[in-house]
């Protein structure tokens, strides 16, 4: 694939870095919050030489279930049926080429540089790949008024929200979670809901809020807990939810356990390619071998929401047509 080097000779790829009459700080670009992975179930047992092809195995409840006996009658028997979610592993990665000529006349350290947003652009597209699968639940919920919502569960959400997520819209939810058996995501009994800037800001305003910092130590925050309403715990992203559903509205995803699968087979990494041209081109790459894939309701063979089985979204997808 075609790319360019970073390179002395043009400015904006590495020439402005020569500058003996500035400070030698590197003023680096705005990073996005990324919280998403830090949520997924990690199976980390796909080895090499397998195929690229993931499976896991979910279990209904029984078809038939238990009762009072009959003495003389023998014990009822009943079954339950396997679902298998399959998730296609792919490479990952980007790079970043550099000449020497740039390294050695550089006014900071270029490699040090080119390290830093490769691990930054590894944690956005990672971090994406993760909310796609969040996403991909076929549990839409609308926010169409401020005490009105609609919820579909066939993938499609068929209304324009009109509201902010609000108090009323976190209760539905997480009520509608907790009639689906979903277990809740810590063992203090919490959901999670992951929101753009507007859809929580728009939950902050309800007087039950409760700060992160009034109801947990620092070391049991998820990163960027922002904090509390009704049994859900709120984090803050930037990276991939829309500020801008039905307008200005805002995008969240409230989930419990066992939301996402994380599949890895070769972990993120940073790689350096063999100098070429006598040491005069030089590379730094990120790479990974994995896949993501939602657990429960989602586009699995035969994934549709059926309580008869006992399986049913594990993720609440708040947005709007």
């Amino acid at each position: 694939m075609a790319s360019q080097e970073q390179v002395w000779v043009t400015d904006t790829l590495g020439g402005y870095s020569n500058c003996p009459k500035l400070d030698k700080k590197l003023w680096e670009f705005s990073k996005p919050l990324m919280r998403f992975r830090q949520f997924c179930n990690i199976k980390s047992d796909a080895g090499k030489h397998q195929g690229d092809t993931a499976y896991f195995d979910k279990i209904s409840k029984l078809t038939t279930a238990g009762g009072t006996l009959v003495e003389t009658a023998t014990i009822p028997r009943s079954n339950f049926i396997l679902g298998r979610g399959t998730a296609i592993v792919n490479e990952w990665g980007n790079s970043v080429p550099f000449t020497e000529k740039l390294a050695t006349l550089a006014n900071f350290d270029i490699d040090n540089a080119v390290h830093r947003t490769l691990l930054e652009d590894e944690a956005e597209t990672l971090d994406k790949a993760a909310a796609a699968q969040f996403q991909n639940t076929k549990a839409k919920y609308v926010c169409y008024a401020a005490a009105t919502g609609y919820l579909t569960t066939n993938g499609t959400a068929t209304y324009t929200s009109t509201s902010n997520l609000n108090y009323y819209h976190i209760k539905k939810v997480c009520d509608q979670l907790r009639k689906w058996n979903v277990k809740p995501y810590d063992n203090q009994g919490n959901y999670v809901c992951i929101g753009s800037v507007d859809a929580i800001g728009g939950v902050k305003d309800s007087t039950h809020w409760i700060d992160a910092y009034h109801y947990a130590k620092p070391e049991q925050l998820f990163t960027n807990e922002a904090g509390k309403l009704y049994g859900c715990r709120f984090v803050e992203e930037t990276n991939v939810l829309s500020n801008t559903k039905g307008g200005s509205y805002g995008e969240a995803v409230i989930f419990g356990k066992d939301a996402v699968q994380e599949i890895v087979v070769t972990p993120p990494e940073v790689r350096r390619d063999p100098a070429k041209d006598f040491g005069r081109s030089k590379m730094v790459a990120w790479y990974g071998l994995m896949a993501w894939k939602i657990i429960w309701c989602g586009d699995n063979t035969g994934d549709s929401v059926d309580a008869t089985k006992g399986w049913a979204p594990h993720i609440i997808h708040v947005t709007s047509a």
